[in-house]
């Protein structure tokens, strides 16, 4: 993987890519679901990270948006995690282990039971997804 990588919509995004890096955690920037838009970054299949500055996730809209967009991925079978800047920042060794134990688990793959329940298959950077 590259470290540069301009695809990055913020600095905390990136800050967030580069520990990921890291701890040697395969992921992707800036990836389009249907019906949702871009999400900050995608573990394997299913773990989706939201990294949520002030900026544009403080106003009662963006706040509706939000969790919006949440609730159409979990229907999809995705697990989505918010981060604020401060978790990024000062509480990464905390955000580190649950996403070591998420990995570990397979939660970031889709198995057999996302298959029995007629979930979404795997994502692509394919912005041609319904």
């Amino acid at each position: 993987m590259r470290l540069a990588d301009g695809s990055a919509q913020s600095g905390l995004e990136s800050k967030a890519r580069l520990r990921l890096y890291a701890l040697g955690i395969p992921h992707r920037s800036q990836v389009y679901f249907g019906g949702v838009g871009k999400v900050d970054l995608v573990i394997g299949d299913r773990i989706v990270l939201e990294l949520d500055g002030r900026e544009w996730h403080s106003t009662p809209a963006a706040f509706a948006e939000d969790r919006r967009r949440d609730l159409i991925l979990t229907e999809r079978g995705r697990h989505v995690i918010r981060l604020t800047y401060a978790q990024v920042m000062f509480e990464w060794p905390r955000i580190e282990g649950l996403l070591r134990e998420l990995v570990a688990r397979r939660e970031h793959r889709w198995g057999a039971r996302h298959r029995r329940a007629g979930l979404a298959p795997p994502i692509t950077q394919s912005a041609a997804l319904p």
